[in-house]
């Protein structure tokens, strides 16, 4: 069991290798300047944008930009792309570094003079003022994005684990809450094949329910993870086959790509568990795949 979970284990860590490596897609990617005064405002073909972190990436192409600082001042900032229409697929990522503002005498200027690509009127602005009165406006009518706004604060996800204590299983979650902390509610059913060399007992069916909470954090926007501290009851292969089992289980999901859809989740956990004897010490570790097949925002 050892050397088959070991390759599985190591064929999930390339995935993630390959996937977090992987930003060919269609997006732009703005990343501030600490002497920048956040939160930074993008405006672009009638939408806002508000960003509130240092690094910032979305999956709508945005060639031209109005950018403005917390204050209303007009940023610099220099803009570069990536484009691919070979057979790597077809792409165009946008790039923004915005390394400071101009002063609130200046901010009528242009930004053209601070990006590789030309311009067009449209992003520069008359006055501080002017640009707060805009952004008001915009904020009413269109679609604001905050810095939350792509973490998944609810919905379904599915997860594919191998452990000693559930065996291979399948294990469905149901998040709900804001996007940094909430609680959700977990159904597992698996056998356990690569143990048990009993063809009888590895046709047991392992199973298990939870509660738990979950606590969200985010580097990027192409990366994201959280923790989540649960209690699960059920029927395990440990200490004795098909026994009842309860656990306090702890773990961690990483969502990789920007739609945070498929990434890796790992845990473990302790507990009792028996079958009409004395309960026994378990223990668990764990490792898989998840995919959030369905999500939404709570808050």
């Amino acid at each position: 069991m050892k050397n088959r979970l070991f390759c599985f284990l190591c064929a999930l860590l390339l995935v993630s290798g390959i996937s977090a490596g992987d930003n060919r897609f269609d997006g732009t990617t703005f990343t501030i300047s600490s002497n920048v005064t956040l939160p930074v405002y993008v405006r672009y073909s009638s939408n806002v944008w508000t960003i509130n972190s240092r690094q910032y990436t979305i999956t709508t192409r945005i060639p031209n930009a109005t950018i403005t600082d917390a204050h209303g001042n007009n940023c610099i900032y220099r803009h570069s792309y990536d484009q691919n229409s070979g057979s790597g697929g077809n792409y165009v990522h946008h790039y923004y570094q915005i390394t400071g503002v101009y002063s609130s005498s200046s901010s009528s200027s242009s930004n053209s003079s601070s990006s590789s690509s030309s311009y067009s009127s449209s992003s520069s602005s008359s006055s501080a003022s002017q640009l707060g009165s805009a952004w008001a406006g915009a904020a009413r009518a269109t679609k604001a994005i905050d810095y939350n706004d792509n973490y998944t604060a609810g919905g379904f996800s599915l997860a594919a684990t191998v452990s000693p204590l559930w065996g291979e299983n399948l294990e469905l979650r149901l998040r709900y809450g804001s996007s940094r902390f909430g609680g959700d509610v977990t159904g597992m059913v698996g056998y356990d094949w690569i143990k048990n060399k009993d063809p009888y007992e590895s046709y047991k069916l392992n199973w298990s329910v939870g509660l738990g909470m979950y606590f969200g954090g985010r580097p990027s926007d192409i990366y994201l993870w959280d923790v989540d501290f649960g209690v699960k009851f059920g029927k395990s292969s440990q200490p004795y086959n098909n026994a009842w089992t309860g656990v306090v289980d702890l773990s961690t999901t990483h969502l990789i790509g920007p739609e945070h859809v498929i990434g890796l989740i790992a845990g473990a956990g302790i507990g009792l568990g028996g079958n009409g004897k004395k309960p026994g010490f378990v223990w668990d570790v764990r490792g898989g795949i998840v995919i959030y097949f369905l999500q939404w925002n709570w808050l």
